[in-house]
């Protein structure tokens, strides 16, 4: 079994030859993919500060990281200041000659992920961050893909077509011409090799999603809708979540602790997207990659104004439900997938038919408790090893 990427020597050696890091941390790391931070006694490089992360994963032919670091100076442009300055984007070789892509970035020091300090917050603090992190997504939303300005910030990137027009999608989720083969890209990803999961179909009235199970029914996008959507696609980081967000504390006079949004950070799923997308991603992360469903609710809550009206976004939820829904229930049950069937169980949840509120509490939910959020750290740790142990 091949080993987790981690920082060692040739590649230490390659990201900094100037100067040793006076320490490394190893902040997440997986067969693929790690990052880390470096802190140093001297200035490592000219301009450089002297506390510095970097993130790196296997290099697959095509760059990825050159084309995020051009999303984060995207919305830098319109929010400065919004996502940490990148200094290096470049490939190295690791002692067991693994070639990777990596980037180094100013780490914001002094501040901590939101992740870590949300169940601790009263529910004011806590609005209060979701409506400045609102606030932020709105300006860079004001980015869209047909804007002249796009050209130039993401110039020499696979954004940038022939004819001088700009793909949708991302780095993550593939690049499209246009909406019509955007879902058909997203079909396509969603595929199982034994059996079918959904399909993709064109008709006089415009496209047909429709689903392998029955039950799962279908969704026509007509002509006027794809367009709609084509008209509204803005720069999406995808990933708006507590552990994406850098906070810093403030104390008061008083002694009294409250947070700021100092930045957000990974851009790895960014990109121009209809917001609904994202949204719509937004509901697939609950319970897997987000386990706090009061964020949940005020993030549903407070950008439901952002989707544009007239129905065509409410489509394009429900055809991502479709698509995702149907490989889901046919793939073979992993342990986080049935970790995350009991933790929307337990905390009593199921999807609205309003597919813009997302999931909600069941009437007959027999969670009582008034507060949305339920599961301490804890006890989330000990759902996913008693799921861990069934699944043996």
């Amino acid at each position: 079994m091949g080993q987790d990427l981690v920082p060692d020597n040739a590649i230490l050696s390659a990201i900094f030859p100037h100067a040793k890091p006076a320490s490394v941390t190893i902040l997440s790391k997986t067969f693929d993919t790690c990052r880390f931070r470096a802190q140093f006694d001297t200035q490592p490089c000219e301009h450089w500060p002297m506390d510095l992360v970097v993130y790196m994963e296997i290099f697959d032919e095509v760059p990825v990281l050159e084309v995020v670091t051009a999303l984060g100076r995207a919305a830098n442009h319109q929010f400065p200041g919004l996502v940490p300055e990148t200094y290096a984007c470049k490939k190295a070789l690791t002692s067991d000659g693994r070639d990777v892509e990596y980037t180094v970035a100013r780490y914001l020091t002094g501040t901590v992920t939101l992740e870590t300090v949300w169940p601790s917050l009263p529910t004011e603090q806590k609005e209060s961050l979701v409506d400045a992190v609102v606030m932020a997504i709105k300006q860079v939303h004001t980015l869209k893909n047909t804007d002249p300005i796009v050209k130039e910030l993401l110039a020499d990137t696979p954004f940038i077509k022939s004819d001088g027009g700009t793909c949708i999608g991302g780095p993550r989720n593939g690049y499209s011409e246009n909406v019509r083969e955007f879902l058909t890209h997203l079909v396509e990803k969603n595929q199982l090799r034994r059996s079918p999961t959904s399909d993709i179909v064109e008709t006089a009235e415009g496209v047909l999603i429709h689903s392998s199970l029955p039950e799962l029914g279908q969704v026509l996008l007509t002509h006027d809708d794809i367009d709609h959507l084509g008209e509204n696609i803005v720069l999406s980081h995808n990933d708006i979540e507590p552990r994406n967000i850098s906070v810093q504390a403030i104390v008061a006079e008083d002694g009294s602790v409250s947070y700021e949004l100092v930045g957000i950070v990974d851009c790895h799923k960014a990109g121009f997207f209809p917001f609904a997308f994202e949204t719509a991603d937004k509901d697939l992360s609950l319970g897997n990659e987000n386990l706090f469903l009061d964020w949940y609710m005020f993030f549903k809550e407070k950008t439901r104004s952002m989707i544009p009206p007239g129905g065509a976004s409410e489509k394009l939820i429900r055809a991502v439900r479709i698509i995702t829904k149907s490989k889901c229930m046919q793939q073979k049950t992993s342990v986080m997938a049935e970790f995350r069937r009991r933790w929307l169980e337990k905390e009593g949840l199921d999807l609205s038919d309003d597919v813009l509120t997302g999931w909600e509490r069941t009437e007959s939910s027999s969670v009582t408790r008034q507060e949305p959020w339920v599961f301490s750290l804890e006890e989330n740790i000990r759902l996913y090893d008693q799921v861990a142990q069934d699944c043996q």
